[in-house]
């Protein structure tokens, strides 16, 4: 249990105990009512904090119901990009907006690190989306690490384990379809 939640449950325990058992008995010097003004702060700083979160909630209720307004937009911004003649799929807008470039796909290209041009893992990464997980692949060559060459699995940075990679943390496969 939280300390915020703890403190919540002492103040209305105290203040309902005392109202319902002793409501003219003394404690601690104070009556009932001396208590309550001594702890209306505390009950009002809840009572606010209470009334943001509500004013949170229906502003994301606002927001989703405004993306859902907003996306088709955009989707239209996006087709004409594509229709136009001077920008199409291969030109800069249409990669300044997120998406892969025609020219940039299937180009087989492939961007080694440094440690892989220099020594341990050479070879070629190809990379996949698997269930919405971001895998890579290295084919080694003989002889490279792993006593004898063969393929090697790596997630992100964690060689030799699978899990979720870059990718999958921001929400699928880093390729937009386009």
């Amino acid at each position: 249990m939280s300390t915020l939640t703890r403190n919540t449950e002492r103040l209305t325990t105290t203040i309902d105990a005392w109202t319902n058992l002793a409501p003219t008995k003394s404690s601690a010097g104070m009556t009932l009512e001396v208590f309550k003004l001594a702890v209306a702060p505390s009950i009002t700083a809840r009572e606010r904090v209470d009334y943001l979160a509500d004013q949170l909630l229906a502003a994301r209720v606002d927001r989703a119901n405004a993306d859902e307004q907003t996306m088709p937009v955009i989707d239209r911004v996006v087709a004409a990009v594509l229709a136009d003649g001077t920008e199409g799929p291969d030109g800069v807008l249409y990669a300044a907006l997120g998406y892969v470039r025609k020219s940039d796909r299937r180009s087989g290209l492939t961007r080694r690190t440094a440690a892989e041009r220099v020594g341990g893992l050479v070879g070629r990464r190809v990379g996949r989306c698997i269930d919405g997980l971001d895998a890579t692949w290295t084919r080694l060559r003989p002889g490279a690490g792993l006593g004898g060459g063969g393929n090697r699995m790596e997630s992100g940075s964690k060689r030799g384990v699978m899990g979720p990679g870059p990718a999958a943390s921001a929400g699928g496969c880093a390729r937009r379809a386009g």
